[in-house]
């Protein structure tokens, strides 16, 4: 593509890419649509209906076609074909399971049942319009029903009324489109921004012309804003990095709007046994908390405000709007969900809206997000599949750590221990519950059974050792479960629980303290929740022996640069790379993107040098069975805007 006096002109290539590209899967929850059309999917929470081209579908646990938001797909839900709702594959006139299903062409959905019969259960149909450009774009490839987008009067099956056919185990993905325009100076206002993908749950943004609303405690004064990073304090509440409140209903009915908690304790809930230990944010606003013991509980919902002018709004430190000068009147706090307002969407920041004040403390805030986890081939290298921390204590000093880094091995007392010889805390007595230095040796040792343990290769803890002499009481081997409970081997056959590596978590995330080797202090600060945590319960992970967790760290997030060119990238569907060149034989990263929220993304070029002509790229990575695909585009300036 060629930029001259700011319009983008196609330059004809050889290879060119089509304007989507077609996948094979061999999923039959996959569908395309071969020619015109939408899948129509419901919000079965609110009824709401929306549209789609993207047909990357699964079942959810009652057997609803659905999207990757849960989304049901519509269609006829019966076999007579008269009743149009959520589309079922398992049917309800029998007993039998569902073992396979097959999607025809005009959307028919025929299932094979465990008792050798056939079952007809219903037809995926599609929408279509005159005007989808006036479709309302929501998350996810996925876009709202509007009356100017002109709809057929109801949906209709694939093959009619001009609509295409499903194809199954298919997917059509869209071809990236690159385009480029001179960067100006950001425009104070709080105008719609491209959404940044990130990996932290109470980074909020938002989808439409609503506004957060937090509240100074010392003044009680209310802002509204955009800038949705967010985190719990240590009292449990919501708050931004300012430690302005965020506002919401805060009750379980939802009827009283104030300081927003993720805490069972600011509930009215009778069997609250302490903080949430995990909790989920929807696009609703909903927040929902579970408990220690596994209870799901509603913590309340995020309101939102609206202005009347927002184009008159000034942006303050931390993405702040004053709620009391320019812009307003403001609107009463509403629930999310419609046009009118917006919707949120957690792991994402609209980073046009944030300052360096927001950064600056964002760089000191812990997340712990989760790594990968890579088999070794020390059986007591131990990683956590889940929330926790193992606890490490120095024998020195007496003084306990935090790790999620679980590389140990046996000291030469067969104490569990790290590098730094901290040694691993857990149940050191089964019988008693005693809770010190883990030992692998039988003292205090529980005898379980003489047959080997299930699921365990003696010889490949042998290591050549030969048995000792007394060896009825001498370890053969030993291994953990996922629970952390420490089985031992012995020569006779015998079999012993030993102890259990426990877990910890910790109520105020942001007191512990970064020591050296991936370690963590001020653990009383911390706020610990659990006397013994065992791994499995209470919201705590479960423990992987032979392998470890590698550290990730959350990726530093930038300002959208104020000079360069500005690259908007849409249609992106899998992570991709914006590469640049002036030769189009060496090329350069001008960024890169993991995921995106809205399938757009934005790169700035701040080395762009108008007086010569700049080649741009996308790479994207696709599904293996999916050639990578790359766009060249070139551009340059006019003599005129040299």
């Amino acid at each position: 593509m060629l930029l001259s006096y700011g319009i983008i002109t196609p330059i004809t290539m050889r290879g060119q890419s089509p304007a989507f590209l077609i996948a094979t899967s061999g999923v039959p929850t996959d569908l395309r649509i071969s020619g015109p059309g939408y899948f129509v999917v419901r919000d079965p929470s609110r009824g709401i209906l929306a549209v789609t081209r993207r047909g990357e579908f699964n079942l959810d646990d009652n057997g609803f076609v659905v999207t990757q938001m849960g989304m049901r797909v519509q269609g006829y839900d019966d076999a007579g074909l008269t009743e149009i709702g959520d589309v079922c594959i398992s049917p309800s006139s029998t007993t039998a399971n569902v073992v396979n299903f097959d999607v025809e062409g005009d959307g028919t959905i025929i299932t094979e049942l465990s008792d050798g019969t056939e079952a007809f259960v219903g037809q995926i149909l599609l929408q279509n319009f005159k005007a989808p450009a006036n479709l309302e774009p929501f998350l996810y490839a996925t876009s709202f029903i509007t009356a100017s987008a002109q709809p057929l009067p109801q949906p209709a099956p694939p093959g009619s009324q001009g609509l295409g056919s499903v194809v199954s185990g298919q997917l059509e993905f869209p071809t990236p489109l690159l385009s480029l325009s001179p960067v100006h100076p950001a425009s104070p206002n709080a105008t719609q921004g491209v959404l940044t993908s990130t990996d932290i749950p109470t980074d909020l943004a938002i989808v439409g012309p609503g506004f957060f609303i937090v509240r100074d405690t010392n003044s009680s004064i209310c802002y509204a804003t955009r800038a949705g990073a967010f985190y719990v304090d240590l009292h449990g509440y919501l708050i931004n990095y300012a430690g302005m409140r965020v506002q919401g209903y805060n009750d379980s009915s939802l009827t009283n709007i104030g300081d927003l908690a993720i805490n069972a304790n600011s509930l009215e809930y009778t069997d609250a046994i302490g903080p949430a230990v995990g909790y989920f944010i929807d696009n609703y606003g909903n927040i929902s908390g579970n408990l220690a013991d596994g209870t799901m509980f509603t913590c309340g919902q995020i309101v939102f405000a609206n202005c009347n002018a927002p184009s008159l709004l000034v942006k303050t430190n931390f993405g702040l709007y004053s709620m009391t000068s320019a812009g307003g009147p403001w609107s009463a706090p509403s629930s999310p969900g419609s046009t009118n307002t917006g919707w949120v969407v957690p792991y994402a920041a609209e980073l046009s809206q944030f300052d360096q004040s927001i950064l600056d403390v964002r760089q000191h805030l812990n997340f712990f997000l989760a790594g990968p986890i890579e088999p070794t081939t020390n059986q007591t290298d131990l990683a956590i599949l889940g929330a926790g921390f193992f606890t490490v204590r120095d024998p020195v000093h007496n003084v306990c750590y935090a790790t999620q880094h679980g590389a140990f091995q046996l000291d030469p007392l067969r104490r569990l221990v790290d590098g730094n010889g901290y040694r691993v805390q857990g149940i050191t007595d089964p019988i008693t519950g005693t809770v010190g230095d883990i030992l692998i040796n039988t003292n205090g040792a529980i005898a379980l059974t003489n047959l080997n343990p299930p699921g365990v290769d003696i010889a490949l803890y042998m290591n050549g050792v030969p048995p000792p002499t007394n060896y009825n009481t001498s370890v053969y081997a030993f291994y953990f479960d996922m629970s952390g409970a420490i089985y031992l081997q012995c020569f006779d056959g015998t079999v012993y629980m030993r102890g259990q590596v426990l877990l910890q978590n910790y109520q105020n995330l942001q007191a512990l303290v970064p020591a050296s080797g991936q370690l963590y202090s001020n653990l009383p600060a911390a706020l610990p929740m659990f006397n013994n945590g065992v791994p499995g319960t209470f919201g705590l992970g479960t423990i992987l022996s032979g392998c470890l967790e590698y550290p990730t760290t959350n990726t530093a997030l930038q300002l959208p640069s104020q000079t360069g060119l500005r690259l908007l990238v849409s249609g992106l569907v899998n992570p991709a790379t914006v590469e640049a060149s002036t030769d189009l034989i060496s090329w350069s990263v001008v960024g890169q993107v993991a995921s995106s929220v809205l399938e757009k993304a934005e790169f700035f070029d701040t080395n762009s040098i108008w007086s010569t002509i700049k080649f741009y790229r996308i790479n994207q990575d696709w599904y293996s069975f999916t050639p990578i695909k790359s766009s060249p585009i070139s551009v340059h300036k006019s003599e005129e805007e040299h």
